[in-house]
């Protein structure tokens, strides 16, 4: 290579120096600043690339964030969870990361010698011919230039000069690569900006809930919610039909008796409060496997019968699963893009009664305490193939429980009141209740309904039959002994028999009336042992007697036992009355001639 000798052409500014045997050798200020130029620009390029990567990154998962989050709702599914929101986040940030490091921080801030510059230029322009390279390296290293002539490194560098006056940046980088990269960075950013303009809403939200984890819910066109189930109870005494009860959910949750039979009850807001109102909602369910007879299983079912009011459209849904229940069902409920999940069907045992019994108090016209004979009795099995209790026994019922209950309902078939007996939560037991009849009126049935701590109803009340026996009057079997039908007025009148009652005979007494007009009168007496009669009614003894009771020849004599228990319910007791005779008063000759004409028939005939 050829050099020039005139020092003032060269593009190196040699001076020499009397401490050093080579000349001191530095770049031009054009070649220092084609050098400075691509250092800057390929900054340039590293953050626009990398930012430009950055942004698109984020912009594609905000979009399959959105998609995720929102496209199921349309489907009628619920939004992502926010554990897997923030999964989706962590990623975004981990790429964002990745990205900012490799393609920013690792290239961004890396030294940019003028020697790696020179060589990227020399491999781009084939004009430098190795001049740019050298000139640099000269530079650098100005010892090296002693090996040179001075005249060959001052045509190097001019070489280097004229060589960068036709330099293009531009052929350096790969502009299209990093075009097309801003490109999609400005197209998602544009697309965030028409989202933002066209739906601020949607993107307000979306960033609540990518960004921020808020578990504030899409808005929906359609706006369903669960009423709760119907369950059909028995028709009460005196009601024609049974009674429909609509229980609520709590906490999404309710509990039902094992193969009841219960109605789904959804109703849906009418427009203007929903966009859209549907014509059915779907119920996606699962059942749970509890026993070994019962299976689990998975299925929906639509719900297309509806009632339109006002202000709602009520669905209603009875069939499989919710007809027979026999195993818990966990079911979500799905209206167009509306869905309300995580309801809970529990299945409970029915609360029952296991266990009936009586603390009984008689009625003071049976109690005999001489004889402990019914005294008051407690803790009575009931007996319901039958149960008889006398009328106006005082009966305290004690029910016993399966489960703990909120409420007893105790509903009368003559017509009483019904009873409703609230158990608190603070009571000692919760599985016990009890209900008095004050005095037993007559037979009567109970028809026993709960509610148990599960808020679950009996299907079917426990009945209670309770048979009331009535009182009987005393049993009056007496004869006349020893006597005919004709009597002088000094009669001895000789009873012989038994009266007896149920219970206990608080009397006994004759009646006897002298002449169907005459007065009746009264004549007491004990009975024996066992209610033995044998008793006597002398007519000299009465008509010496305060009484003055006397009869005379020609009376017809009334006479009869009554008896009288000690039944005092109804203010007056149960009297029984014996055989009625009636007696022919006559005088003793009258009774002789009697007696003789008797006498010979009876010889006649035999």
């Amino acid at each position: 290579m050829l050099l020039p000798t005139q020092a003032g052409r060269t593009g190196l500014a040699i001076e020499r120096r009397m401490a050093t045997t080579f000349p001191e050798v530095t770049l031009t200020p054009d070649l220092r600043a084609l050098l400075s130029g691509l250092r800057w620009r390929i900054r340039l390029y590293v953050w626009l690339e990398g930012l430009a990567l950055a942004v698109i990154w984020l912009v594609a998962m905000f979009w399959v964030g959105f998609a995720l989050d929102y496209f199921p709702v349309l489907m009628g599914a619920s939004e992502m969870p926010v554990g897997a929101r923030a999964v989706l986040l962590g990623l975004a940030g981990a790429g964002l990361a990745a990205i900012l490091y490799r393609w920013i921080l690792r290239r961004a801030f890396v030294p940019l010698g003028d020697r790696s510059l020179a060589l990227v230029l020399e491999r781009r322009f084939d004009i430098f011919d190795d001049s740019l390279i050298t000139a640099v390296e000269i530079a650098a290293e100005p010892d090296r230039a002693s090996a040179f002539s001075s005249e060959l490194v001052a045509r190097t560098a001019q070489e280097a000069r004229e060589g960068a006056t036709s330099v293009s940046y531009a052929r350096v980088f790969n502009t299209g690569s990093l075009g097309w990269k801003i490109a999609l960075a400005v197209a998602g950013l544009a697309s965030l900006l028409g989202l933002a303009t066209l739906n601020a809403g949607a993107f307000d939200r979306a960033t609540e809930r990518l960004l921020f984890l808020s578990n504030e819910p899409w808005p929906r066109s359609v706006r369903i919610e669960v009423v709760g189930i119907e369950v059909q109870r028995q028709a009460a005494p005196g009601e024609e039909s049974g009674r429909t009860l609509t229980l609520p959910f709590e906490n999404n949750v309710i509990k039902v008796a094992r193969g009841a039979n219960v109605s789904l009850k959804v109703r849906a807001a009418q427009r203007p409060v929903a966009q859209e109102v549907p014509d059915f909602c779907t119920v996606y369910y699962r059942t749970l496997k509890t026993t070994a007879a019962v299976r689990g299983e998975r299925g929906s079912v639509l719900m297309s019968n509806y009632r339109d009011t006002d202000d709602w459209r009520n669905f209603w849904f009875d069939g499989k699963p919710f007809k027979g229940v026999l195993s818990t069902i966990e079911f979500d409920v799905v209206g167009y893009d509306h869905r309300v999940s995580g309801y809970r069907l529990e299945v409970v045992e029915s609360p029952a009664v296991v266990e009936t019994l009586l603390d009984l108090e008689y009625p003071a016209y049976m109690v005999d305490e001489a004889t402990s004979s019914h005294l008051p009795a407690a803790n009575q099995p009931y007996v319901p193939t039958g149960t008889f209790l006398p009328v106006g026994t005082q009966a305290t019922l004690k029910f016993k429980t399966n489960k703990p209950l909120r409420q007893a309902q105790i509903v009368p078939s003559d017509g009483g009141p019904v009873m409703t007996i609230d158990i608190p939560e603070a009571a000692p037991d919760r599985q016990g209740f009890a209900y008095r009849i004050d005095a037993l009126p007559a037979s009567i049935t109970l028809e026993v309904s709960l509610l148990d701590t599960d808020n679950v109803p009996t299907e079917r009340p426990y009945r209670v039959f309770l048979t009331a026996v009535e009182d009987q009057p005393p049993q009056v079997e007496v004869a006349l002994k020893g006597i005919g039908s004709a009597v002088t007025p000094d009669v001895l009148v000789p009873v012989r028999g038994k009266v007896s009652d149920d219970y206990a005979v608080a009397k006994t007494w004759f009646e006897v009336q002298a002449g169907e007009s005459g007065d009746v009168r009264e004549v007491p007496f004990e009975r024996g042992k066992g209610g033995a009669v044998e008793q006597q009614i002398d007519f000299r003894n009465e008509r010496a007697a305060k009484s003055g009771l006397e009869i005379k020849p020609g009376d017809k004599l009334m006479l009869v036992v009554k008896a009288a228990d000690k039944f005092d319910l109804t203010g007056e007791p149960h009297v029984a009355t014996g055989d009625r005779w009636q007696l022919d008063v006559v005088t003793p000759e009258e009774l002789l001639a009697q007696l003789e004409v008797r006498e010979v028939g009876l010889r006649r005939r035999f």
